[in-house]
């Protein structure tokens, strides 16, 4: 906009705000968000469902066979990790449609972290622990060691809470930079 002091200058709008189109004073832009009749979040919401509905499906599955030779062979517990982190996706959806407050934001930037973390240390966990069984036929006859189900837990736990911590730290981080901009209080 225009300075009011000298018109051959021009000063930046405040965030949150763009200038006229005379540019002589800001305007505040609107809050716009995701109403819950528009057809994309219907659509969102549907997807989540449906995903909701196969993830607990096979979950309800894996339950019911839980010592059978297959679902042993696929490793159970991290396969119950990776079932969990999923419905834990899907169930992010209906987080990201609510209307945005800072806790709404909070929220949605760890509970998007926190459920792909848990996802990908469980996939993670599982790749290595194979690839290691392979490589180490190969070498020698020595017994491998954090294979059994309760170390590849602990694995799979230990990288979920680095990812923690690094969530909460951005959580606040931006919670108090939110708070210095805007000045708003939360």
């Amino acid at each position: 906009m225009l300075s009011p002091r000298d018109d051959t200058v021009c000063e930046t709008c405040p965030q949150g705000s763009l200038p006229d189109l005379a540019r002589k004073e800001c305007d505040a832009l609107p809050e716009e968000y995701l109403a819950l009749h528009s057809m994309g979040t219907v659509f969102a919401l549907s997807f989540a469902l449906i995903g909701i509905t196969f993830t607990l499906l096979v979950l309800v599955v894996f339950i019911s066979h839980h010592t059978t030779p297959v679902v042993r062979a696929c490793g159970r517990e991290l396969s119950y990790v990776l079932l969990v982190g999923l419905l834990l996706c899907f169930s992010v959806t209906f987080l990201l449609v609510l209307r945005p407050t800072t806790v709404v934001c909070g929220l949605q930037r760890f509970s998007i972290g926190l459920c792909f973390s848990i996802v990908y240390a469980a996939l993670l966990t599982k790749t290595n622990r194979i690839q290691r069984i392979f490589n180490s036929g190969q070498k020698s006859s020595k017994q491998l060691q954090f294979i059994s189900p309760q170390s590849q837990l602990v694995i799979c736990g230990a990288i979920v809470m680095g990812q923690v911590r690094h969530l909460v730290l951005l959580v606040l981080l931006s919670l108090f930079t939110f708070r210095f901009i805007s000045g708003h209080h939360l």
